[in-house]
């Protein structure tokens, strides 16, 4: 198998699940749960494995006198199957080897990169080679721990009891804000630079990127949820004198609402980027394209591009998983804007949702059609 790759110059082997059946191989789900395996065993004199045995993704490395030939001539297989957890998942559906090619190079074509090892992995090789050679999007310093953690934003995790109306109501529909952090991404100001430490009282600039440490505005009245609480745990991160620390996006909805905002101290960055736009627009295109594509092949990209940008939001807010990738500060800004953007719509709708989680809005309605909900 790596001899005819080798042969045609492939950088890339994919298998299908069919194929893994056929010659009797196991599937493990995970890198760390690579197995030893006669079909790894046979080649060994002549090819070094990275991980050393069967993994969803096995990287071969010819050798030449005991020698790694180089990384120009190193070929990986990827082993495809369908469990949730499985990072090739999404290629599972797919009918026959040759509909796995073709989306293996759609996915090429439309991403910019090709697929490699996961969707976080690929994720972070479309924004590692966006940055190169491009000085305007050398990250800066992030936000000092003390201000991140634990996150002072969360999407929203809210709902209320029903009023008289919606008992009446028959139906309940929801709707799904897609890739809502994808679109918050592309247009998001994020710190450029050193970020500055100053101690108050201060006057809040909704135009400047930072964190605040300010009173917690109270709730508007009426059917929506609190935008400035969004979730039961940051109500545990009030300090004695009322204050926590909030982004920029979240003060800014404050001040919008008529509410008073009081700063006694801040972290913020004289200097903003746009760093994210380049990275969503390739992922929101690519988006974009496979969701107008009928064909299977474009559904398989389309189901890999969403769990790729997802799981690199998940590395921006670990600094465990996301390792040079964490910046839990862009993180939160991300999740506040696209918090802070979802409520005004939610202010705008004619009929309020009861429920609200992350993205997803739940309504009642006295009809079964949700275009009429």
């Amino acid at each position: 198998l790596l001899a005819v790759a080798a042969e045609l110059d492939a950088e890339q082997v994919w298998l299908h699940p069919a194929v893994i059946e056929a010659l009797g191989l196991p599937t493990p789900r995970h890198r760390e749960d690579a197995e030893a395996h006669p079909f790894i065993a046979a080649s060994r004199e002549r090819f070094r494995y990275f991980p050393e045995g069967l993994a969803p993704w096995v990287v071969a490395s010819p050798l030449r006198e005991g020698k790694r030939a180089g990384a120009g001539a190193e070929v990986a297989l990827a082993f495809v199957d369908g469990a949730d957890d499985h990072p090739l998942q999404a290629f599972a559906a797919l009918p026959d080897g040759p509909a796995l090619l073709r989306a293996a190079e759609l996915f090429r074509e439309r991403v910019g990169v090709p697929f490699r090892s996961s969707p976080g992995a690929t994720a972070r090789d479309l924004w590692l080679g966006l940055r190169k050679g491009r000085a305007e999007l050398r990250p800066g310093q992030a936000a000092p721990p003390a201000v991140v953690r634990p996150s002072p934003e969360a999407p929203f995790v809210w709902s209320r009891p029903l009023t008289d109306a919606e008992r009446a109501h028959g139906w309940i529909h929801a709707f799904d804000a897609n890739a809502q952090y994808l679109g918050t991404a592309a247009s998001i100001d994020l710190g450029a630079g050193q970020p500055e430490h100053r101690t108050g009282p201060l006057d809040f600039d909704r135009k400047t990127v930072g964190y605040w440490l300010a009173d917690v505005p109270e709730a508007p009245a009426g059917l929506l949820p609190d935008p400035f609480t969004p979730s039961p745990r940051l109500a545990g991160m009030t300090d004695p004198a009322g204050r926590r620390w909030a982004t920029t996006p979240t003060l800014a909805l404050a001040a919008e609402l008529g509410a008073p905002v009081r700063v006694a101290e801040a972290w913020v960055w004289p200097q903003s980027r746009r760093f994210l736009r380049p990275w969503a627009e390739a992922f929101r295109d690519a988006r974009a394209a496979c969701q107008g594509d009928p064909a299977p092949e474009a559904q398989a990209v389309l189901a890999a591009v969403k769990l790729a940008y997802n799981k690199f939001f998940g590395w921006l807010a670990s600094e465990q998983v996301g390792g040079e990738l964490a910046r839990p500060d862009w993180h939160q800004l991300v999740i506040a804007q696209s918090r802070v953007n979802l409520y005004r719509k939610l202010a705008r709708l004619e009929r309020p949702p009861f429920a609200v989680d992350v993205d997803a809005l739940y309504l009642t309605a006295p009809t079964a059609d949700p275009a009429a909900a």
